[in-house]
This record gives C-alpha cells, sequence and structure tokens, in this order.
C-alpha cells in the first residue's frame, strides 16, 4: 500500500497487511479514508494481532466486544463503529479470511433528535462586540484582527466555523465578495458567495 504523509502507522502483525490492503480498497473505491478513519482500524488491528493466530481471524467475541457501547459514548459513535466493523469483516470475508459480520437487525437504533440553537439578535450584537473588545496579547497578537473577523464571517456567510477556519488568502475575493469554500458539508458547489448586505 502506498502510504500517505499523515497515514497512521500500523505496527508489523499478523494482521496488518490486510488492514493496509482494507485502506487501499477504501481509497480505491474513491474515498479518502483520512487519519480520523484509520483510528478504528488501527484499534482493531492491534487487537487482531494481539491473538495467537497464524492468520487474520476476526471472531464473534471480538467483534461483540468491539461493537459494543461505550461510557458515554453517544448512539451515533457507536453505529458508525458498528458500520465500519460491517465493511472490515465484509472486506476480510471476501479476501478469504474467517471474519464475523455483525448482524444488521442488531444495528442500535436510535433517534436523531439534533435541534440547533438559534441566538437572539441581542445575543448575535453581544457576541460581535466582545469580539471587537478583544485585546492583544503576547500569547496571541492579532486574536483582536482575527477573531472579528471569524466571528463575522461565520454570521454573515453561514459557514460553519471549521470552514470559516480554513479559509485562506487565495479563497477570498474581496472585490467580488465571494468566498471559496473548499470541502464543505454545507454547499454542494465548490463556490459560496458572500453578498454585502
Amino acid at each position: 500500500m502506498h502510504e500517505r504523509k499523515n497515514d497512521v502507522v500500523f505496527i508489523n502483525g499478523v494482521s496488518t497487511d490486510i488492514c493496509k490492503k482494507f485502506i487501499q480498497y477504501k481509497r480505491g473505491m474513491g474515498q479518502k479514508y483520512p487519519r480520523s478513519n484509520q483510528y478504528n482500524l488501527l484499534n482493531v488491528c492491534r487487537i487482531l494481532n494481539s491473538l495467537e493466530a497464524s492468520k487474520p481471524i476476526l471472531s464473534k467475541e471480538t467483534v461483540e466486544i468491539l461493537a459494543a457501547r461505550r461510557p458515554k459514548e453517544s448512539p451515533a459513535t457507536q453505529v458508525k463503529r458498528i458500520i465500519f466493523l460491517r465493511q472490515f469483516a465484509t472486506f476480510m470475508s471476501v479476501m478469504g479470511f474467517e471474519a464475523y459480520i455483525y448482524p444488521k437487525r442488531r444495528m442500535p437504533q436510535y433517534k436523531y433528535d439534533f435541534r440547533p440553537y438559534l441566538f437572539s439578535h441581542e445575543q448575535i450584537v453581544s457576541i460581535i462586540k466582545a469580539a471587537d473588545e478583544i485585546v492583544p496579547t503576547n500569547y496571541s497578537p492579532r486574536a483582536h484582527l482575527v477573531y472579528p473577523a471569524i466571528i463575522r464571517t461565520i454570521y454573515g456567510c453561514g459557514l460553519r466555523s471549521s470552514e470559516a477556519l480554513k479559509l485562506e488568502v487565495r479563497n477570498v475575493n474581496l472585490k467580488d465578495s465571494i468566498l471559496f469554500i473548499e470541502k464543505s458539508k454545507a454547499i454542494p458547489a465548490d463556490m459560496f458567495q458572500c453578498l454585502d448586505s
């Protein structure tokens, strides 16, 4: 597998090769499979490598332990981990290894009940005012310039905080009031026009 700069490092073991091939398979399917997604696989790889086996085996017992809900874990996080385990087990099975596929019928059910918090006009004004009152410090000498701009950009353009923080000079066209948002979840297009109010 061609490893990338930010890939997680897998320790050599009986199951390391199949884990690396899974990443290669995912990327071959057009998925980026970044470092954040590799940690679940790294944890599974460590467990499989610690077993006394001559070849990779993903047993029912191991899957049940890995699929169990952890203390203070949200149901959504557990479900994501189980989905990953099902995908990895299916891949292992196709590659000719013994692997228990967690039954779909046993997937935890949960209700997505997210409710966004809506700020009042007065709260927005107070947040912007607080940002404008930030003073520079030795630790953060440009905070008084950066935070007011970030707050206004998030509010005025409807960006996620991560999108605003990833903006670079090349993404900003002040002449035409356009921000170029890369890898946005909120907008399908690559361009988001922020009109002057």
